[in-house]
C-alpha cells in the first residue's frame, strides 16, 4: 500500500461504522476503512427525527418508503400496525371496551415523543436508552425547562390507567418488544420516544441506506482496504 496521510482509521464495516465514515468523509476528513465485504444481518432502522436529519445531510430523504406491516401478538390478541386498517379501527376490534382510552393514551405518547425528539435534536444529538441515556435526557430537558419531571415516572404506572387486563398485557408486550427489556424498566419519556418512532407511517429501507452510505463514502474520497493489509504491514515492520 502506498503512503498516504489519514485523519481517521475505521476498523470494521458495521452499519454504524458506515454511517460514521460517510458523515466524517462529507465533513472533509481523510478516512481509511479496513473491512471485508461480508454480508451482515439486516438491521431495523427506526424512523426517528435523528435518522431523517441524517438522510437530509446525505441527500437521501427520497429513500423513505411506507412503513412495513407489523403484527403485535399477545395471547388471543392480534393487532396490526401500518396495515389495511387505521390503528383506531384495529384497537376497536381487539379492545371494544376500552379502545377510545387506549387510542388517546397512544396518541398522547406520540405527541410527547415528537416533542422530546425535537428538543433532543436541538440539544445536540440523539437520546440513548438505559441509565446513562436517562441521565443525559434528564439533564438536557431540565436545562431547557421542558417539564421533564412528569416524564421520569415509570411507564408501567402510566399504562395501569387502562382498566382492561388484556389491553395492559398487550401494551406490556409492545413496549417490552420495542425496548428488548421489560417494560417496567422504562420511563414514560423512553416509552414516548419508542412509540413515536414505531408509529411513523414511513420507514428507512436498510439495504438502500447501506448503499447510500457507501456511495457517499466513495464520493467524498473515503478509502477501503482489506484487513489483510494490516497484517502485511506488521510483517514488513518485523523484518
Amino acid at each position: 500500500m502506498s503512503k498516504h496521510h489519514y485523519d481517521i482509521l475505521i476498523l470494521g464495516e458495521s452499519l454504524t461504522a458506515r454511517l460514521a465514515g460517510a458523515l466524517l468523509a462529507k465533513a472533509g476528513r481523510r478516512l481509511l476503512t479496513f473491512a471485508d465485504r461480508v454480508e451482515s444481518p439486516p438491521a431495523w432502522l427506526g424512523n426517528s427525527l435523528y435518522m431523517r436529519q441524517i438522510l437530509d445531510l446525505l441527500g437521501g430523504r427520497h429513500q423513505l418508503a411506507p412503513a412495513p406491516r407489523l403484527q403485535i401478538l399477545c395471547g388471543q390478541t392480534r393487532l396490526e400496525l401500518h396495515g389495511c386498517y387505521p390503528l383506531e379501527e384495529e384497537l376497536q376490534r381487539e379492545f371494544p371496551s376500552c379502545h377510545e382510552q387506549l387510542h388517546q393514551l397512544l396518541q398522547w405518547l406520540k405527541t410527547r415523543g415528537e416533542t422530546l425528539e425535537q428538543q433532543l435534536w436541538e440539544s445536540a444529538g440523539p437520546p440513548l436508552f438505559g441509565f446513562v441515556g436517562e441521565l443525559r435526557l434528564g439533564a438536557r430537558l431540565l436545562l431547557r425547562r421542558s417539564g421533564y419531571r412528569s416524564l421520569r415516572q415509570p411507564l408501567h404506572r402510566f399504562l395501569q390507567e387502562i382498566q382492561d387486563l388484556e389491553a395492559r398485557r398487550w401494551l406490556d408486550t409492545l413496549f417490552s418488544g420495542l425496548a428488548l427489556q421489560p417494560a417496567r424498566n422504562l420511563t414514560l419519556a423512553e416509552g414516548a420516544l419508542l412509540w413515536n418512532n414505531l408509529s411513523q407511517t414511513q420507514a428507512i429501507a436498510e439495504s438502500s441506506f447501506r448503499e447510500l452510505l457507501e456511495q457517499r463514502y466513495q464520493q467524498f474520497h473515503g478509502r477501503l482496504e482489506s484487513p489483510d493489509v494490516i497484517e502485511q504491514l506488521t510483517n514488513a515492520q518485523s523484518l
